[in-house]
């Protein structure tokens, strides 16, 4: 199976209240949402010869330079372009694939819930901050967010423990025929105990019922990657994340 040209044929999972934009040549990226969080660039296709031409572009798009995703298919020399720009290469991921298997209907586990209130989805912020530093959204900027996993094929999942403090928390989109599954992470007092496999083997059931052929995932090479392997994620290809140099990461005065 072409597993990445059925994941390029959707949409990418972009942060809640970005806005996506894409190319004539299948560039494909988001701008921050109003609250100013989530602008990246997903995929570069453009012609090498173009690259003076889009980077004037994205200057003129973006006050803070974007992240920027490299994958083995973007514009030949692209890696090169960012780090004669400051860039740097920050982390790598593996897109990482699991086939369905009969085995994923028995991974439902009664003590994983999707939000269904502001309460429980900031509990999931509060988890997101603390593990990968991401910022704290405004009230407004959840109640949005609320909406739309309500009504969207973007499914957020989370355990909660004591106090309802979210021990661990994952998503998972249902595209066509195959789900990405995003955001895997436990809590550090609660780490090594199984919590983050009961969430993947969960969102696994959840896919199972939605029919899904493959899941996929971007799984960090230092800390998701080897225990997706141990789970029977296959390895398709390996991405390369590239970071903005510090005086660009702010808003240009």
């Amino acid at each position: 199976m072409n597993y990445t040209s059925r994941i390029e044929a959707e949409t990418c999972e972009f942060w809640p209240g970005t806005t996506p934009w894409q190319d004539q040549w299948g560039s494909l990226g988001s701008y921050p949402g109003r609250y100013g969080y989530g602008g990246c660039i997903e995929r570069v296709r453009i012609p090498r010869e173009n690259l003076i031409e889009w980077w004037d572009w994205v200057e003129d798009h973006y006050v803070v330079w974007p992240a920027v995703k490299v994958s083995p298919r973007e514009t030949q020399g692209l890696a090169d372009w960012l780090e004669s720009k400051g860039y740097q290469r920050a982390e790598s991921q593996d897109l990482m694939v699991q086939d369905r298997q009969s085995s994923w209907q028995d991974g439902f586990s009664p003590l994983v819930v999707e939000p269904s209130t502001l309460a429980q989805l900031s509990q999931v912020y509060q988890l997101d901050n603390q593990v990968f530093a991401d910022p704290l959204p405004t009230m407004a900027e959840m109640a949005e967010h609320l909406v739309r996993l309500k009504s969207g094929h973007r499914h957020q999942f989370c355990l909660l423990g004591e106090a309802g403090v979210a021990i661990t928390a994952g998503g998972l989109t249902a595209f066509s025929g195959w789900g990405l599954l995003w955001g895997g992470e436990t809590h550090p007092t609660y780490r090594g105990r199984g919590f983050y496999h009961v969430m993947v083997r969960h969102r696994l059931w959840f896919a199972y019922l939605h029919n899904c052929d493959f899941v996929a995932v971007y799984a960090t090479k230092e800390t998701s990657q080897p225990i997706l392997a141990n789970m029977g994620f296959s390895v398709v290809e390996t991405v390369d994340i590239f970071r903005p140099p510090v005086h660009r990461q702010y808003p240009r005065k």
